[in-house]
C-alpha cells in the first residue's frame, strides 16, 4: 500500500476510489501528531483540565501495546474539506465513507451480479 498525498485528495474523490483505511494505528498516531503542538491542545468538554505530554506519552505507549495491528476499513472518500487538525492552520482533509457491503467475487454467480459488482466498483454509492 502507498500513503495517501494531499495532492492526491481531488482525485481521489472524482474517481471514486476506494481506499484501505487502518483504524488501529490513526487513533495514536493522531494523538501524537496533536501532541507534537503541545497537550493543552487535547482537554475535557467541561473545565479545559490537561495532562501534561509525560503522561499523554506513557498512555499512548501502553494502549500501543494492546492494539491489534490488522483491522481495516475499506472507505470512499465523498469530499474535500479545510479543517484544523493541529488546533491551528487548516489543511484539506479528505472526508470519507465506509464502505460497508463487499461482495466477495466468488459470490458472484451470474452476469447481473458480475455488472452489479462493477457498478459498485466504479460507484460505491451505488445501490
Amino acid at each position: 500500500m502507498k500513503p495517501m498525498k494531499t495532492q492526491d485528495l481531488d482525485s481521489l474523490v472524482k474517481l471514486k476510489s476506494i481506499l484501505v483505511f487502518s483504524v488501529d494505528c490513526w487513533g495514536a498516531s493522531y494523538l501524537r501528531n496533536v501532541l507534537t503542538h503541545g497537550s493543552t491542545h487535547i482537554t475535557t468538554k467541561q473545565g479545559n483540565k490537561t495532562l501534561p505530554t509525560e503522561l499523554w506519552i506513557d498512555i499512548l505507549d501502553l494502549a500501543e501495546l494492546y492494539v491489534y495491528k490488522n483491522t481495516y476499513k475499506l472507505v470512499y472518500g465523498i469530499e474535500i474539506s479545510l479543517k484544523s487538525t493541529n488546533g491551528n492552520r487548516t489543511e484539506p482533509t479528505l472526508i470519507c465513507n465506509v464502505l460497508e457491503e463487499w461482495k466477495e467475487c466468488e459470490e458472484l454467480t451470474n452476469g447481473d451480479l458480475v455488472n452489479a459488482y462493477e457498478k459498485c466498483l466504479k460507484d460505491p454509492a451505488y445501490d
